[in-house]
């Protein structure tokens, strides 16, 4: 019954496509973008495009440019690469975002960091960062350290790939000193020292971009027994900065997990990943779970605690073990240092204020169902604003559905065939 009061909702509305189109005002608050890398291959290939559905579906972004190893995936760019990844942040980014906009960069990657310095050691290795700075630090007997790293790894732990030997830094005839690793994204082949984005590189090609807030989250997904490190919580040493949010599922010492089930098949994503995203899908449960403050959208913090809540690898569900960081007043922390985690009880406050762009809902009445009453809704706000004097000065941005300038006919039947698909 509900599916045919749709359709005749549905045909009633298509009756009156002589109406003209009513115009909307520009957002007030900015645009937002977003650049998405997936570089994970079978391990996380599909959270990216969870994270793409959800934003295409619910937020009004402006553009979206996704990278991925799969370039047949709906939506996709171009192949995650090191150079497109920088492409996309030093060109397409720069000349897009301005300092009223939201950006948001979600990177799902393998990573080197902490103990692997064949891999993340910058200092040891001869593919320095791009200006040829080695990055080493040790105490060395009092002696000030030039790395931004801190003292982090003592050398009797710093392991060539995990598997040693250890390695005198500064040459002083003892393996007890502490040294400072750098991190990176590592992008496929994995073993290509060039394929690796330092998280030097990465600070630096921030640097160059325009926002009012900016959320970047590394996912370093990793599969079960995987020697392919994370250590995203790391990046935060480099990127903390003011207006930005930085999120990992992780610290600076251990991986983060990719998502399996009781085969020990890989699903495709992260644990920590599938939460958080599906804390921002209005389509799920965890949407409104996450909404602590019942307003109505979800919040960088809200999403970072309902995953912190829920992520099977912190919670002690699986035998795999992550510490989630968030960093979002700009003073590097949290971070870790001479064996201990340092962490910042004032972080969140940027986060909380913090929402994915402008949801846009079918549930306009906001009553926790999408039902004939918003369909009313949508073609009453409609006519009133088409009656209005003034229609091009009314800003109502959450009833132009389908994000094209407009609110008219469409934005009335994506609302009833949304109706009608729940019941379907």
């Amino acid at each position: 019954m509900k599916m045919i009061k749709a359709s005749i909702v549905i045909c009633s509305l298509l009756a009156f496509a002589a109406i003209s189109q009513i115009p909307v005002s520009q957002a007030p608050t900015g645009k937002a973008w977003a650049v998405l890398v997936n570089a994970s291959g079978n391990v996380g290939s599909n959270e990216t495009q969870m994270l793409y559905n959800v934003l295409i579906d619910h937020y009004n972004f402006e553009d979206i440019y996704y990278l991925h190893l799969e370039t047949s995936f709906p939506g996709v760019d171009a192949k995650a690469t090191k150079a497109n990844f920088r492409w996309a942040l030093t060109n397409w980014l720069s000349s897009h975002s301005t300092a009223n906009d939201f950006v948001l960069i979600y990177v799902v990657a393998h990573g080197g960091g902490y103990s692997m310095y064949d891999n993340a050691f910058v200092g040891l290795s001869k593919y320095m960062l791009a200006d040829g700075r080695a990055e080493v630090a040790w105490d060395n007997q009092g002696k000030p350290a030039y790395s931004d790293e801190g003292m982090e790894v003592l050398e009797q732990n710093l392991l060539n790939g995990c598997r040693g030997p250890p390695l005198d830094v500064n040459g002083d005839g003892d393996l007890d000193d502490w040294v400072g690793v750098d991190e990176c994204i590592k992008f496929i082949p994995l073993s290509d020292p060039l394929q690796r984005y330092w998280d030097d590189e990465v600070a630096a090609d921030l640097s160059g971009l325009s926002y009012k807030t900016l959320a970047f989250v590394y996912v370093g997904c990793t599969a079960e027994n995987s020697t392919e490190h994370c250590f995203s919580g790391g990046f935060i040493d480099d990127l903390s900065a003011p207006n930005r949010i930085i999120i990992t599922p992780t610290n600076e010492t251990w991986p983060s997990w990719g998502a399996y089930d009781e085969n020990k098949n890989l699903l495709g994503y992260s644990f920590w990943g599938k939460e958080f995203i599906s804390a921002f899908d209005v389509d799920t449960l965890a949407f409104n779970e996450a909404d602590v403050d019942s307003s109505g959208k979800v919040s960088f913090k809200e999403a970072f605690d309902y995953a912190w809540n829920h992520d099977p690898a912190r919670t002690g569900e699986v035998p795999q073990s992550e510490t989630p960081w968030l960093d979002d007043n700009g003073n590097g922390l949290p971070t870790f240092v001479q064996g201990q985690d340092v962490l910042d009880p004032t972080d969140g406050q940027l986060a909380s204020q913090t929402y994915l762009g402008t949801l846009k809902s079918p549930d306009i009445n906001k009553d926790g169902v999408i039902d004939i009453a918003d369909v009313v809704s949508v073609a009453l706000s409609f006519m009133a604003i088409r009656d209005h004097p003034n229609p091009e000065h009314i800003y109502i941005e959450r009833l132009d559905l389908n994000d094209d300038g407009y609110i008219d006919i469409e934005d009335i039947v994506i609302v009833a065939i949304h109706f009608e698909e729940r019941y379907h």
